[in-house]
């Protein structure tokens, strides 16, 4: 019997330990303690042949990664295509995100930028936070094969002590394949065809004291003998701005680089591509 005892008042004590063990983790989590699934990432791409599909020779960059704050990829090998990738201003710090392709003659490009940010919820009620994000983009297509176009994608994760959101660069492997809850997302399209070159675009999801969860965006260019510009055309905010104040940020480290102008850039890759040319 003292056996029985004996082992009921260690089953007892040993569940105790884990439960206050769990309850310290949870509440650690709650403090926005996230120490992973967050980051920034850019990639860049030209081709050197893109008839129907990109063949032939190709120049790849890219830079960033989990728990990076800023991105920055370029490659000018056969056309010009770059993308940055950071932490917006101070208060909301959201990724921050651009992406330019440019392609002459039978060539083509590819930019993609892509970040997450993590956030614990601080306030004392209950609340339904929006993310609105809109994309103004410039695409110029050659008529050659009308393959010009510019795209992004906004999804929120939500996360517990149990499931936190992965790391991923690729805006559908993070969203559609992570195991952590969705909470919502949104996809916006701009080509040649889209009146005045703008979509918006909002994700609202609702969240208890205590609650973390996580943003990605995405944004791409891709060009064939044409010109996809979202370098400086891609913006996300809260709805309501004063909600920033009752989010405690996972990385609160805004890299606001100063980044060349598109037109500056295409300028910078027509000198560089003159010469070139004036070398052979």
């Amino acid at each position: 019997m003292r056996n029985l005892k004996s082992s009921t008042a260690f089953t007892m004590t040993l569940a105790l330990i884990c439960y206050l063990n769990f309850h310290s983790a949870s509440q650690s989590f709650g403090q926005s303690l996230l120490p992973s699934g967050f980051g920034v990432s850019a990639g860049a791409s030209t081709f050197s042949s893109c008839p129907s599909f990109c063949t032939g020779d190709a120049d790849f960059d890219s830079d960033g990664g989990e728990l990076a704050s800023i991105a920055n990829a370029i490659s000018t090998t056969y056309g010009l295509s770059q993308a940055s990738a950071y932490y917006a201003a101070p208060e909301t710090y959201l990724p921050e995100l651009k992406a330019l392709s440019f392609s002459t003659s039978g060539q083509g490009g590819s930019a993609s930028a892509f970040g997450v940010q993590g956030y614990t919820y601080d306030g004392t009620v209950s609340t339904t936070i929006t993310i609105d994000f809109e994309l103004d983009a410039e695409v110029l297509d050659s008529g050659t094969f009308g393959d010009e176009s510019t795209s992004a994608s906004l999804g929120v994760l939500g996360a517990d002590s149990f499931v936190a959101p992965l790391y991923f660069s690729d805006f559908g492997t993070w969203y559609f394949e992570n195991l952590a809850e969705p909470l919502g997302n949104d996809s916006l399209f701009v080509d040649g065809d889209t009146a005045g070159g703008v979509d918006n675009g909002s994700v609202s999801f609702s969240v208890d004291p205590g609650d973390s969860f996580f943003v990605g965006a995405s944004l791409r260019a891709s060009s064939r003998t044409g010109t996809a510009d979202a370098f400086n055309t891609f913006t996300a905010s809260f709805s309501d701005p004063a909600i920033a104040s009752q989010l405690i940020v996972a990385n609160p480290v805004a890299a606001a680089v100063p980044e060349p102008s598109s037109i500056a850039l295409l300028s910078l890759f027509a000198a560089s591509m003159i010469t070139r040319r004036t070398k052979r």
